[in-house]
């Protein structure tokens, strides 16, 4: 459950934002459920007074989406270092300086092997990884809650 605030829906240290959210900001502080797929950060799923669900994505477009499991695993990494806020450029560009060093770890041991690899001999890369992702009913994932 969320209140919904000028600057739009906060979850999970993110903003949210679109423009159906201006008509639901009250000055009682009513909240709504919120659902969301734990595989893709980059929208949310906000329960209307009428039942009905709309899409609503990151407020600052430019982010890319990620999981759950990246969002924790680079809030644990700052944790580690030091930083007690929570920077979103900096979460995003560490998602992206990985998915780098992945696909440079790929290049390189294709060019040690002398050959290049076909794509099914290639490691997989991060969209490619069921096994770190437990399975989620597609259909219903998006009506799955999570506390946060």
């Amino acid at each position: 459950m969320r209140t919904v605030r000028r600057d739009g829906l906060h979850l999970f240290g993110q903003v949210y934002y679109d423009t159906v959210l201006n008509s639901l900001i009250t000055p009682e502080k009513s909240r709504l459920r919120v659902k969301y797929d734990p595989r893709d950060l980059g929208t949310v799923f906000l329960e209307l007074p009428s039942r009905d669900y709309v899409k609503v994505p990151y407020a600052d477009l430019g982010k890319p989406p990620i999981s759950l499991w990246e969002h924790r695993e680079n809030t644990k990494i700052k944790a580690r270092i030091g930083r007690a806020d929570i920077n979103h450029a900096a979460i995003s560009y560490a998602t992206k300086e990985q998915e780098r060093l992945l696909d440079d770890a790929i290049r390189q041991e294709r060019r040690r092997s002398g050959q290049r690899m076909a794509l099914s001999q290639a490691p997989t890369t991060r969209d490619d990884t069921p096994a770190k992702i437990p399975d989620v009913d597609e259909v219903n994932a998006w009506k799955t809650e999570f506390l946060s």
